[in-house]
């Protein structure tokens, strides 16, 4: 796996990710707005709030987003991103700063620090699961299908493709349509589904010409998506229709006057040599070259060194060929190339075989063998520590939704518990507020439940609990068809002993009375010798319908405990709502 030489601030963020996972600024870029002038980030703060506003700031910093998330040769400006996630972390805008922490995955992935990306790409991924941002959710997925790559399992990285381009609507922009397409295409590519990767790149042009004449941006989209697609044809020895979207290329470049940089010169070069136009290879490889002494980039200038030196040997020219090579292992040694330094080693045994150097040839390409398990190995190792972190990850989240969901749930009937209304019910009244749809709960008591406890035990007691709770739960459920069900939104809760919540939105008032009637019914319609002997068991309920607007969760909850103890009141075994109260026959 290439390992480029550490530089500056690159190499100290990775150095860091790769111990903590986050980046070395994960902690001040997750602090809120700063208090006073010696905090960090006071002054991006009061820089904002003195351009206009926390919006306009927003704004600013999703456009340069925009920009950073274009993936390109030389990668993302690690600088910019930090300060992109610092001042969004400032602002409050968590969907900012999400972004902003995938265009770092992407960084680390580009330095092969795969297992700190993977890390940060699962927590944005949970973020974008848990708040319903569906762009950032599905921005997360395209990431997961690089990492699947690097992971060598390209049938997971079709899923994730697949799965982000299924959460895209009418509202996704047209340039985050096509970075999914073109990772969905490339992914299909990896999956040797070649005809899938054609159909989806022509879709992405399709939607890149709709969006109007194309800046720069665009026209480096359309030669990212020429030159990936041409990369897969070669691949897969369809050279002609390789050279021919290169061609595309070397047009749409020409008529925007659009310089190219060295990733796209080579894949023009590799075309090139496809269809044995080695001349004309060798000219464009020499243009990277060039290209690279001007915009430093050591894996374009390794991979350029490398191509050239199988062009000059297939021209005949070894001399110049071997000195070619002899440059590209320099460059490799030079930022730490490992797998270009084999492939380099492999191409040494060409060199020698075409020269008639047999033996030289042999022991060259014994050593390639050697050095390429060697890699290998290296290669497996990196992913298993990196399947590891995704593996640990996605545990320690299942396992804190696990303890989440235990917290909110009853040990003993499975129903959830006072903690769990305490945190859905103020979202529910919210909602009834806002949408204008009925909210309705109730208590439901168990009658001379201590006489069951004193006379049989508390394990009687304990099993009456489990049952009353299976009746409650099948009776609020309500027949097939009588819609709607609050089986999603509504739910029965036990509140501690005997009493139990059940909260139903969406019904009217008949609708209520009757699924309460049911519970009634179906709990006083038990057989319950078998567990209770001669002792009966009813309940009685009291609901309440709520008024949005009108009054606090307190006061709701105090009516219909009001309205409970009007049923005991008036006999037991009885419902008493906002309405009369009604005795169960």
């Amino acid at each position: 796996m290439s390992r480029r030489r550490p530089r500056g601030p690159v190499s100290r963020l990775g150095r860091a990710s790769q111990v903590s996972g986050q980046g070395a600024d994960s902690q001040r870029v997750n602090r809120t707005r700063p208090s006073h002038p010696g905090q960090p980030g006071y002054r991006a703060f009061e820089d904002a709030r003195a351009a206009g506003s926390a919006a306009q700031e927003a704004a600013r910093l999703s456009a340069a987003l925009e920009v950073l998330e274009v993936p390109s040769a030389a990668g993302p400006d690690l600088d910019a991103v930090l300060e992109v996630e610092r001042v969004a972390a400032v602002l409050g805008r968590s969907d900012l700063l999400m972004r902003g922490r995938l265009v770092r995955a992407r960084h680390l992935l580009g330095e092969g620090s795969a297992a700190a990306a993977a890390r940060l790409i699962w927590d944005v991924n949970k973020w974008a699961t848990d708040n319903g941002d569906r762009a950032v959710l599905a921005a997360s997925h395209r990431h997961l299908v690089w990492l699947q790559y690097l992971l060598g399992d390209p049938a997971a990285g079709l899923d994730h493709a697949v799965r982000a381009m299924e959460l895209l609507d009418d509202t996704t922009p047209p340039r985050e349509r096509v970075h999914h397409l073109m990772t969905l295409a490339r992914a299909l590519g990896w999956a040797r589904s070649l005809e899938g990767a054609r159909e989806r790149a022509h879709e992405a042009e399709q939607v890149l010409a709709s969006d109007g004449t194309p800046d720069s941006g665009g026209v480096y989209l359309l030669l990212c998506l020429l030159g990936n697609l041409s990369g897969a044809e070669h691949a897969a020895g369809e050279y002609q229709r390789s050279w021919e979207l290169a061609e595309r290329m070397i047009d749409v470049a020409a008529a925007r006057d659009f310089h190219m940089n060295v990733s796209f010169q080579h894949v023009i070069a590799v075309a090139q040599a496809g269809l044995g136009r080695y001349a004309e290879a060798e000219g464009t490889l020499h243009a990277c070259i060039d290209s690279v002494a001007d915009n430093p980039n050591p894996d374009g200038l390794a991979e350029s060194l490398l191509t050239l030196a199988e062009v000059q040997r297939h021209l005949g020219d070894t001399d110049r060929a071997q000195a070619t090579l002899s440059a590209c292992r320099e460059a490799c040694d030079a930022d730490g190339l490992t797998d270009m330094r084999v492939r380099a080693q492999r191409e040494q045994a060409e060199l020698y075989a075409a020269t008639g150097q047999y033996q030289r040839a042999f022991e060259a390409y014994k050593k390639f063998h050697v050095d390429a398990e060697q890699m290998h190995s290296l290669e497996r190792s990196a992913q298993a520590r990196t399947r590891q972190a995704v593996l640990e990850t996605t545990e320690a989240r299942q396992q804190a939704e696990r303890f989440r969901e235990q917290a909110r749930r009853d040990p003993l009937t499975g129903l959830r518990n006072r903690r769990f209304v305490d945190e859905e019910l103020p979202a529910l009244l919210d909602e009834a507020e806002r949408s204008g749809t009925p909210l309705s709960l109730a208590f439901v008591d168990l009658d001379h439940f201590k006489g069951i406890n004193d006379s049989l035990s508390h394990d009687v007691g304990d099993q009456v609990l489990i049952l009353v709770a299976g009746l409650i739960t099948s009776a609020i459920e309500g027949p097939a068809g009588d819609s709607p069900a609050p089986t999603e939104s509504g739910f029965a809760a036990r509140m501690g002993g005997d009493e139990f919540l059940v909260v139903l939105p969406g019904l009217d008032p008949a609708q209520v009375a009757h699924r309460l009637e049911e519970v009634s019914r179906a709990v006083a319609s038990y057989p319950w010798k078998p567990v209770t002997g001669v002792l009966p068991v009813t309940v009685s309920i009291g609901g309440a319908a709520a008024r949005p607007g009108e009054e606090t969760i307190p006061e709701l909850l105090g009516r219909a405990d009001q309205n409970l103890y009007a049923a005991k009141g008036t006999g037991r075994n009885r419902v008493a709502t906002d309405g009369p109260h009604l005795p169960i026959g």
